[in-house]
């Protein structure tokens, strides 16, 4: 079952603009910025594409560090934006919104020279009108697509985003390492502007773990996320 959760396209915009791709997208888990809750949220994810009708996992009970693993097929264009919402749950009330992001895959599949095979992608997340930073995140995994990107010219606004990404870089370090039991981890750390936000799609600071999973052939993606202040 494909959901076609509500892309938006036009014909009128050329037939490569209109090329609809399957994407599935896990939503892991999450890390939810504790302070000011005075009772802990019951939180679900939203996920819309490109503004049209959403989805949404079931929700985790009583918790700030909610685990999903739930599986979405969706269609998209290259071009699509993925807005992800975490509600908190209440039966008696308006779910309230506890965080919120928006991923732009074509600056995703550029980075991944446009296929995407298991590939992590964090998201911090930000809480409407508030200021600052949330440091709450939101891990997800984009797989099943394969995309030449040759077909697919950085439309207006996107091409801005891309040589911004590509000016000369801020001091930063980062690392991959291939252990001995066949696991891969990776350190990324730096300001929101270096190798850690702009090659790997990760918030700065964060650390994320890929490892192999003895019971599924699914990766389990370990991270964590401390930014500092």
């Amino acid at each position: 079952l494909i959901l076609a959760v509500g892309v938006n396209w036009k014909m009128s915009e050329g037939s490569s603009s209109g090329s609809l791709f399957e994407l599935n997208v896990t939503v892991v888990s999450a890390k939810l910025n504790s302070s000011g809750i005075l009772f802990k949220p019951d939180p679900y994810v939203e996920l819309s594409v490109d503004g049209g009708v959403p989805v949404k996992t079931e929700y985790s009970k009583s918790t700030c560090n909610p685990k999903w693993d739930e599986q979405f097929p969706v269609l998209v264009t290259p071009y699509s934006k993925l807005h992800f919402r975490v509600f908190n749950h209440n039966s008696l009330m308006k779910d309230a919104l506890l965080g919120e992001g928006c991923l732009e895959l074509y600056q995703v599949l550029e980075k991944a020279d446009g296929k995407l095979d298991k590939v992590p992608q964090p998201l911090e997340l930000t809480c409407g009108s508030k200021p600052g930073r949330s440091y709450s995140y939101l891990l997800t995994i984009l797989d099943g697509m394969n995309v030449d990107m040759s077909w697919y010219p950085p439309k207006e606004g996107i091409a801005t985003a891309l040589s911004r990404r590509e000016a000369p870089k801020s001091s930063s370090s980062g690392s991959i390492h291939q252990q001995h039991n066949g696991s891969v981890s990776g350190h990324l750390s730096g300001s929101s502007a270096d190798l850690g936000s702009r090659q790997w799609g990760t918030p700065a600071g964060a650390r994320v773990r890929v490892r192999k999973s003895h019971n599924s052939s699914e990766p389990l993606v370990e991270w964590s996320a401390s930014p500092r202040r």
